[in-house]
């Protein structure tokens, strides 16, 4: 579970394997539900302990879920956003590492400097651009 948990970003990988984009993005994705999570918090101007109680749980262990300390089930992220009033959306790319590696190749004869303008990109807006790229027929 190790690729799981390390961000390419964080060693420093100039060129990360799919694999290493894939957990490098699914990294951030979770990242920013936790940080959009917060936000919603925020702005539901409900207090730690008003959430835990819509959970029916204890403020310290509802505190600990608003700043991900704890892995929770989807049930449970379903009930805690009702818990602050937000909705959570979810989407899935498949296969991400083979259509990565696809499109990553059918760049080499593309310029340079195209290629340093998206590398601070995360992998899946790339991907997501060609997907819609092709499906525009562009």
């Amino acid at each position: 579970m190790n690729n799981v948990n390390e961000s390419a970003d964080i060693w420093g990988l100039e060129n990360p394997t799919p694999e290493q984009a894939l957990a490098d993005d699914n990294l951030r994705a979770q990242e920013h539900l936790w940080e959009s999570l917060a936000v919603a918090l925020r702005d539901s101007e409900r207090s730690i302990e008003e959430v835990a109680a819509r959970l029916g749980i204890p403020a310290d262990l509802a505190e600990d879920i608003s700043k991900g300390r704890i892995d929770i089930s989807l049930s449970d992220l379903r009930e805690y956003a009702y818990a602050i009033d937000a909705f959570v959306t979810y989407r899935v790319s498949s296969r991400y590492t083979s259509n990565l590696e696809n499109y990553r190749s059918s760049l080499a004869n593309v310029p340079q400097h195209w290629h340093r303008s998206h590398e601070s990109s995360p992998a899946e807006t790339v991907f997501n651009t060609m997907v819609e790229k092709l499906a525009s027929g562009r």
